[in-house]
């Protein structure tokens, strides 16, 4: 099938359509290095120790920016607890959305969904938002479920993440869980992912 060409807009607030690499030269210039896991589909990167999974499903409906914690609890001894640490999560914040799977390996993997609507296409300031957003937010959702074990499960806690002081860089930040620009954007394209463990449905 042959890609379907679209003229660039000469500013940055006319939506066009999304595509992986306009996302990897965003991210780029946030300051993430971003590798290509799966070429026109997905995007690998990790930001202060959390992997994160950038996609764009093959309609280009939605981009989604995912970030991971890959456990090694036991999905039978721990699901009560996540199931109810996630929708403790869900029910105050928007996004992103927090659930869990069992990977590959038995064990139990969380995930934190932020999902963005593209089938109107997306500007670029609307792609930077939305992905320094889907960023810091993301970092903030497994923080957030690490901490809810520690004090549950009493595993292992983290290390606090030192604080970057408030600048006026471009780059992401993960400063209180949100972007330089103040608070986390409404996410004007966001919709929420469907789950199987501990989403907000």
């Amino acid at each position: 099938m042959m890609n379907t060409l679209h003229p660039v807009p000469e500013d940055t607030s006319t939506p066009w359509p999304a595509d992986l690499d306009r996302a990897q030269r965003t991210l780029i210039s946030l300051g993430v290095a971003a590798d290509v896991l799966v070429p026109g589909r997905a995007l690998g990167a990790v930001v202060e120790q959390v992997p994160f999974l950038v996609n764009i499903d093959a309609s280009h409906r939605f981009l989604s920016v995912r970030a991971i914690w890959e456990t090694d609890m036991d999905p039978a001894e721990t699901s009560r607890w996540m199931i109810a640490a996630a929708d403790s999560w869900n029910r105050e914040k928007y996004f992103p959305t927090i659930y869990w799977l069992v990977s590959e390996l038995a064990t139990v993997q969380v995930c934190a969904d932020f999902v963005v609507d593209t089938l109107a296409g997306i500007s670029d300031e609307q792609l930077r938002e939305n992905l320094r957003a889907g960023i810091a937010t993301g970092i903030s959702a497994i923080d957030y479920m690490k901490e809810a074990a520690h004090q549950t499960l009493e595993l292992p806690v983290l290390k606090p993440r030192p604080t970057e002081p408030t600048s006026t860089s471009d780059k992401v930040s993960t400063a209180g869980g949100r972007p330089l620009s103040g608070e986390v954007p409404s996410a004007p394209h966001s919709a929420a992912p469907s789950a199987p463990h501990g989403a907000r449905w």
